[in-house]
């Protein structure tokens, strides 16, 4: 049972076969219990099968065989480089899944626009009018931390650096940047999961395992807590600065806009995506006492997916715009999102399901 009433489960471990003839989804595994033990005081339940397969027999029914399984709080997928195949049975029937039974919070007037976009099951594919069958209605995927951040109840653990195209999928799925707590070991050449055995000086991504599950454990803790205090949310609405006042004591306010991704399969989109970030960038400057970084400094992390940190360091912000532009004939869907650069964390986040008429009534609303 989950420490939350409604769930079956409060962690579920999502992974490719392949990835574990080593052990090191066992191990992971293992070691994540330990440290949860150590950092939140209730006893949580992970669901781990041992043993998957990438397919079901034909006498068993999918979404009925996991319905249970998946009413978990928190989805942590293992995303390596054969995580990210539409055609497996883990990315089908738990990650998509999942993600679309957590997103059923959408407001009703937006599910025939989502309706419009190709589900990842086909034409047998769950509706968001139809997931609030599975239990998790209630909360959403993306919810409100303590802190007032916000962050996604999916908690992606990357074991491998991903090609171009497998990014592309995962991140057309979630509807934004993958952001991952990394597992990665890496020398010239070398591209694997990292072990606990490894050791941080050879590692060129100076991450140590151990440190690693710590950061796992209170992301974790930190989800379940957000959900405890401060429970539903669909969307988070920031007020303007004229509504809600400073936040910033200092005056110190700043942004940097950067290039939104185009996600769809189409290279000669790119300058539509570009349009968008400047368009915004022109906007901004207009408002009093906010400084905007340039669309010159902000564009060379175009196609980069910086550390963010990184970005506020070089640019000397506070605050980074980012997000995607998926087009499909007419029909438009943009996410964009405000993070904070100095935890990494939401400070908010939308999405537009819209035609490519609205392309401009959408750039004043960001």
């Amino acid at each position: 049972m989950a420490i939350l009433p409604g769930f079956e489960y409060d962690i579920f471990i999502s992974y490719r076969h392949n990835d574990n003839r080593s052990g090191w989804v066992t191990e992971f595994v293992n070691a994540l219990q330990e440290e949860l033990a150590s950092t939140i005081k209730e006893p949580l339940t992970i669901y781990f099968d041992q043993n998957p397969h990438d397919g079901l027999l034909e006498t068993h029914h999918v979404d009925k065989s996991l319905e249970g399984k998946l009413k978990c709080i928190i989805f942590i997928p293992i995303i390596s480089q054969t995580y990210c195949d539409t055609k497996s049975f883990a990315w089908q029937h738990e990650f998509c899944a999942f993600n679309r039974v957590a997103n059923g919070d959408a407001p009703l007037s937006s599910e025939k626009t989502l309706d419009r976009f190709p589900s990842p099951f086909g034409e047998g594919g769950r509706r968001p009018d139809e997931v609030e069958r599975a239990g998790v209605r209630s909360f959403g995927r993306d919810i409100k931390l303590s802190n007032g951040n916000v962050a996604s109840r999916i908690l992606p653990i990357k074991i491998h650096d991903l090609d171009a195209e497998d990014k592309a999928i995962i991140e057309n799925e979630i509807g934004g940047v993958l952001r991952a707590i990394e597992f990665i070991y890496k020398e010239a050449g070398v591209n694997r999961p990292l072990k606990s055995t490894d050791s941080k000086t050879d590692n060129q991504n100076k991450t140590d395992y151990r440190n690693q599950v710590n950061k796992t454990a209170n992301a974790v803790k930190e989800i379940i807590l957000g959900l405890k205090n401060t429970g539903k949310i669909n969307h988070v609405v920031i007020k303007s600065q004229h509504q809600q006042g400073s936040r910033d004591e200092t005056g110190n306010r700043s942004i940097a806009v950067l290039p939104f991704v185009n996600m769809s399969s189409d290279p000669e989109q790119e300058y539509f995506s570009d349009g968008m970030a400047e368009e915004i960038i022109n906007s901004l400057v207009h408002l009093k006492d906010l400084k905007v970084a340039g669309r010159t400094s902000s564009f060379q992390f175009k196609g980069k997916n910086p550390d963010l940190r990184e970005v506020g360091e070089r640019l000397g912000v506070k605050t980074v715009l980012e997000g995607s532009i998926r087009k499909q004939g007419n029909l438009l869907r943009i996410t964009a999102q405000l993070i904070n650069v100095e935890d990494g964390f939401h400070l908010w986040s939308e999405r537009y399901d819209r035609t490519l008429d609205d392309i401009f009534a959408i750039q004043d609303e960001i």
